[in-house]
């Protein structure tokens, strides 16, 4: 449900235990972590960390970086993601008060409009002004196209949501509060054929994230024996409007022939996409059939204010079943979600919950080094995290640097006429309302309301 467990705040997170480095080396474990859903492996590393490297001094304001998509496909997670960073800058500037410190920590956005090469731009203009550590970028394309860059200058990326699988890269800058896609083609790919969906018509982005998470889901989606009738890709445009006119055209074809080869309550259509969806919600309006049967998404879409403010009353009707990493209930939690309600007037997703927890591992990290350098921070984060209890639970990072693995809820899209009590805030018709979760342990789905 949008009224979730809880939230942090910055005194909450401030009971992190771990000593600044001062004087001597200091060494960091890293604890036992789940590298598949259903395998635990314990993996041990290491990490001298020598203050004649890093030299000891740290004062005044460091500022943190925040490459952010505030504009573009993910602009309805890029805006409510640079709040929950602004909310943690605040939480740890107020909890270094309390302490006595005399460093304080800033923060510069940057709006990559969700645009790869937009992004190593930003990057780069940040990293001029001396900007060491970075939350984001939020997606795959994004943070594919900066890593040679961040890795070759030494500036650590923290992404709250970026999730392909080809960039879980040991000891590479890059570190990723969220799964890779592994875990969430087996959700998604659950999700569908449990919910009795046998024939399936997949729809993509033509990006990194897009192409990947479509091609793992195939595969699981066949092994549990479902059938892929079509897979139809589109093109990632950097400005204008999307015409789906082609696309829709051949799945509306796709439809038509599945239904009447294998029954309508058998066939759904699945696509991985961005804010964008809505669009094709809208344009899908001129293919009645397409709008009869169940649509399911993904992270890319779940939770999107985009999708409910623009095409909502089309995308409660196709119930618009998605999946996306789901943080653990927890008091810290709750109070960051009512925290977030109260300040902003809308609820977090679940990437503003790692954007805010990346923020606090970015600077906990710089305060460990005792300096801001990247070179030390990517040594040192892995150990700051493994002690780090945060909004969304433990990060609990594997060999590359990855979230191991996580549940995933699942989101339908309804009227707020229709939702629970408290599930919209002012100005809302629509809204997303979590009716299930997938589990790692299990790979099963159970629904909590059934969609």
């Amino acid at each position: 449900m949008k009224t979730r467990g809880g939230a942090s705040t910055g005194a909450a997170a401030g009971l992190f235990i771990i000593g600044l480095l001062i004087g001597a080396a200091a060494t960091y474990f890293v604890a036992p972590r789940q590298s598949q859903p259903g395998q635990v492996s314990t993996v041990t590393q290491t990490v001298t960390a020598n203050a004649s490297t890093y030299p000891i001094g740290l004062s005044g304001t460091v500022t943190i970086g925040d490459l952010v998509s505030l504009t573009g496909d993910l602009s309805a997670y890029g805006q409510r993601s640079k709040s929950a960073v602004d909310m943690a800058i605040s939480d740890i500037n107020n909890w270094l008060a309390t302490t006595g410190s005399q460093v304080r920590f800033a923060v510069d956005h940057e709006d990559t409009a969700t645009d790869p090469t937009t992004a190593l731009q930003k990057l780069q203009l940040m990293a001029s002004k001396g900007i060491q550590v970075y939350v984001g970028p939020m997606t795959s394309a994004e943070a594919r196209n900066v890593i040679s860059y961040a890795n070759n200058n030494h500036l650590v990326l923290i992404s709250q949501s970026s999730t392909a699988e080809d960039l879980a890269i040991p000891n590479d800058y890059l570190f990723r509060l969220v799964p890779a896609d592994y875990a969430q083609a087996s959700a998604v790919a659950a999700l569908v054929y449990q919910y009795g969906v046998k024939d399936v018509i997949v729809v993509n982005r033509g990006d990194t994230w897009g192409v990947g998470l479509s091609s793992a889901f195939v595969s699981d989606y066949q092994n549990l024996g479902g059938k892929v009738v079509d897979k139809v890709q589109y093109q990632v445009i950097s400005s204008g409007s999307y015409d789906f006119t082609s696309q829709l055209s051949q799945i509306n074809t796709d439809y038509t022939n599945a239904v009447n080869q294998y029954g309508a309550s058998n066939v759904g259509i699945i696509s991985f996409s961005f804010d964008e969806l809505a669009t094709m919600y809208q344009q899908a309006s001129s293919y009645p059939k397409l709008l009869s049967t169940t649509w399911f998404g993904s992270d890319g879409t779940a939770e999107s204010s985009t999708v409910v403010g623009t095409a909502g009353q089309i995308a409660a009707q196709v119930k618009s079943l998605s999946t996306i990493y789901a943080p653990t209930l927890s008091a810290k939690e709750q109070n960051f979600t009512n925290a977030f309600v109260a300040k902003y007037n809308q609820h977090p997703d679940a990437y503003s919950y790692s954007a805010y927890d990346a923020t606090w591992v970015a600077a906990l990290s710089i305060l460990a080094c005792g300096a801001n350098s990247g070179v030390c921070v990517q040594k040192t984060l892995p150990g700051v995290a493994a002690n780090y209890f945060g909004v969304a639970g433990w990060p609990d990072l594997n060999a590359a640097g990855d979230r191991a693995t996580a549940d995933y809820a699942i989101w339908e899209v309804l009227p707020c006429s229709s939702a629970p009590a408290g599930s919209c805030t002012s100005g809302e018709s629509y809204t997303w309302i979590q009716v299930g979760t997938w589990s790692a342990g299990s790979n099963t789905v159970t629904f909590t309301r059934q969609p």
